[in-house]
C-alpha cells in the first residue's frame, strides 16, 4: 500500500483491497464508477459515501428503465454497491484512516430488497420504457427556441443558450467566473470557450475546455451593456451569473429558471413521479445537457471526444446517447418543413 492517502472513497477502497482478484475488483469499480458518474449529473451528493437510499434506488431505476439493462445486470450492480457499503461499515481496520478522511458511514444506503422496489416483471424493458415515457430525455432545437422566447431577461436567455451549446452541469455554470479570473472556471470571450477548472469538475480527468458557438447578442448585452451591472452585487462578484439577492446563481435557481421557461412556453411534460411523489419533468437543465451530447454525436464526433467535451467519466454512459440519433433524424426532417412540391 502506498504512503499517499487517496483523495476519494473509491480510490481509498481500492487501495485497501488491492489483494482481491482482478475480476472482483473490476466488477466493483465498474459499478462504483458508473454510480458516481450518475450522481454527478443527478444528485447533490459529492461522492458515493454521501448518498441516501433514494439515490441508490433512483440510479437502479435509471439503469433498468432508461439504459434498458437486463434485470439480472441491475441486480448485479445493486449487489456490488451493497457489498461495497457493507465492507466500508464493517472493516474496523480502516477506522483511523476513515476518520482522517472524514469518510465515516453508519448505514448502508443500498440495503433494501430490490424486487420490492423495482418490478422486473412480466412487462418487457421496452414496454416499461414506453409506458414511463423515459429514455435519454433531451430538448429538441425547436424547443430550445421556444424556451428562449419565453424568458424576459437577458440573463436567462444567455443561460439557456450556454447550457444548450456547452452541456455544462448546473454546478459548473454556477461556478463560472468572469473572463479575467483565468485560474478558476471562467468564460473566455476571446477564444469563445468555457474553461472548467479541475476543482469544479466532477470527472476523474481533471478540468476541461468546451467551445461555444454563438452566445451573441446576449453575452455582450450582459457583460458590456449594463444588464449585469443592474444587480446590486455586480461590482464585487467575480461570477458570470448572479441574482438580485446573491452574488452567484445557485444550481437550484438554474433549475427553476428552466422549469418556469418550459412552463411558460407550454412545452413542459410530466412523465411520472419520483420516490417522494414529486413530478418528473421532461425539460430540465439536464435535458439541455443531454441535447448537447446528442448534437455532438450527430455532428460525427467520436465517443472519446464527446466524453471529453461533456465531462463524462464512463464511455458506456456517453455511448448510450447515440441510440437516439435515428429518432432525431426523423424529428429534424419534420422540423425542416421541406416542401417537395416547390
Amino acid at each position: 500500500m502506498s504512503d499517499q492517502i487517496p483523495d476519494n472513497p473509491i480510490e481509498l477502497w481500492q487501495e485497501y483491497h488491492s489483494g482481491i482478484p482482478d475480476s472482483t475488483m473490476n466488477n466493483k469499480l465498474s459499478a462504483l464508477g458508473r454510480f458516481n458518474e450518475w450522481l454527478n449529473d443527478n444528485s447533490t451528493a459529492d461522492n458515493v459515501l454521501n448518498v441516501k437510499l433514494i439515490d441508490v434506488q433512483n440510479w437502479l431505476v435509471h439503469l433498468y428503465q432508461t439504459e434498458e439493462l437486463a434485470g439480472s445486470t441491475v441486480n448485479q450492480y445493486h449487489n456490488e454497491l451493497r457489498g461495497f457499503y457493507n465492507a466500508w461499515i464493517n472493516e474496523g481496520g480502516n477506522r483511523s484512516l476513515l476518520a482522517e478522511q472524514e469518510y465515516e458511514l453508519s448505514e448502508n444506503p443500498a440495503s433494501f430488497n430490490l424486487s420490492e422496489y423495482l418490478n422486473f416483471s412480466k412487462t418487457t424493458k421496452k414496454q416499461n420504457y414506453a409506458d414511463n415515457n423515459q429514455g435519454i430525455i433531451h430538448v429538441k432545437p425547436s424547443e430550445v427556441r421556444k424556451l428562449r422566447a419565453s424568458v424576459e431577461s437577458v440573463r436567462d436567455e444567455l443561460l439557456i443558450k450556454l447550457l444548450h451549446q456547452t452541456g455544462l452541469r448546473r454546478s459548473e455554470v454556477s461556478a463560472l467566473k468572469l473572463p479575467q479570473h483565468k485560474s478558476d472556471s471562467h468564460i473566455d470571450t476571446e477564444k469563445k470557450q468555457i474553461v472548467i477548472s479541475e476543482a469544479d469538475s466532477k470527472t476523474d480527468n481533471g478540468g476541461r475546455t468546451v467551445p461555444y458557438q454563438d452566445l451573441e447578442p446576449e453575452l455582450t448585452m450582459w457583460l458590456n451593456k449594463g444588464f449585469r451591472n443592474r444587480h446590486c452585487y455586480a461590482d464585487d462578484s467575480p461570477y458570470l451569473f448572479l441574482t438580485k439577492q446573491t452574488s452567484s446563481i445557485s444550481p437550484n435557481t438554474i433549475s427553476r429558471i428552466i422549469r418556469e421557461a418550459a412552463d411558460d412556453a407550454g412545452i413542459q411534460e410530466i412523465y411520472g413521479t419520483d420516490a417522494d411523489g414529486n413530478p418528473k419533468r421532461r425539460i430540465t437543465a439536464h435535458s439541455l445537457r443531454s441535447a448537447f451530447v446528442i448534437q455532438l454525436f450527430d455532428a460525427g464526433l467520436p465517443s472519446p471526444k464527446v466524453m471529453e467535451l461533456s465531462g463524462h467519466n464512463q464511455l458506456e454512459t456517453v455511448e448510450s446517447y447515440a441510440n437516439v440519433l435515428d429518432d432525431n433524424a426523423i424529428s429534424a426532417y419534420r422540423e425542416a418543413d421541406i416542401d417537395f412540391e416547390a
